[in-house]
């Protein structure tokens, strides 16, 4: 059985925040004593780098089944990787459902 997220009531989705900063990967098929399987919590950069390495697998695949690149599949400017990296970090702050701080969000938002 999968123990429920106690702030949604719902179950646990992969790339939720957790109070200390780790994010919820999945679940193992090992049973714990109390009926509920095993949680994989993340810390975040390995988080970060498994997410990575996921997205590169999947277009990976999609390259070897169509034997085409997909559309705007040139590489980023270190700028452009900083700029997106900033972007996915607002977005799971806001999916995560921790306030942010106002300078937390000016930075988010500005870089500055």
């Amino acid at each position: 059985m999968k123990r429920n997220n106690p702030n949604t009531d719902e179950l646990f989705r992969r790339g939720e925040r957790r109070s200390d900063g780790y994010f919820f990967w999945g679940y193992t098929t090992k049973v714990k004593k109390d009926g509920t399987f095993v949680e994989i919590w993340l810390h975040p950069e390995r988080y970060v780098s498994l997410r990575n390495k996921a997205l590169s697998a999947r277009m990976a695949g999609y390259v070897r089944k169509s034997g085409r690149a997909p559309r705007n599949s040139r590489r980023l400017s270190k700028e452009e990787l900083a700029e997106a990296m900033r972007l996915v970090s607002f977005q799971m702050e806001m999916n995560s459902g921790l306030p942010l701080s106002d300078e937390d969000k000016s930075f988010l938002l500005t870089g500055m």
